[in-house]
């Protein structure tokens, strides 16, 4: 059976905290299915870029629809989180998702509205 494959591009602007980045990137590894690349670039004021590469296979479509349901769920914890340690709430307004040609900024997007994202082809 064919592979499915999901490939998006993550950027976040130079607001938030490397360390915030870093936790996210963590979390994503843990989901089955879920491989990360984080390209930071040299220059502190350049958007941080995280590619995420969600693979299944076809015959296994529970376990890739679940995979991009943690996803959605995670980064939307990680746009709404509220401790003691926040980080610039406006930078997370402009952390964007970048699939094919198009661009949006998830911020106002519920968990579902993320997967739907996540799940939509080029």
């Amino acid at each position: 059976m064919a592979d499915q494959h999901i490939s998006v591009v993550l950027e976040f602007p130079a607001s938030i905290a490397q360390q915030e980045i870093w936790n996210l990137e963590k979390e994503l590894q843990h989901i089955k299915g879920v491989e990360t690349d984080l390209q930071q670039p040299r220059d502190i004021q350049a958007v941080i870029t995280l590619f995420l590469q969600i693979t299944g296979d076809v015959g296994v479509v529970a376990a890739s629809i679940a995979s991009v349901c943690s996803v959605a769920e995670i980064l939307y914890k990680f746009l709404h989180r509220e401790d003691k340690n926040k980080v610039s709430e406006e930078g997370k307004k402009k952390v964007v998702l970048k699939q094919g040609d198009k661009a949006i900024e998830l911020y106002n997007y519920s968990i579902e509205e993320i997967r739907q994202l996540l799940s939509r082809k080029k």
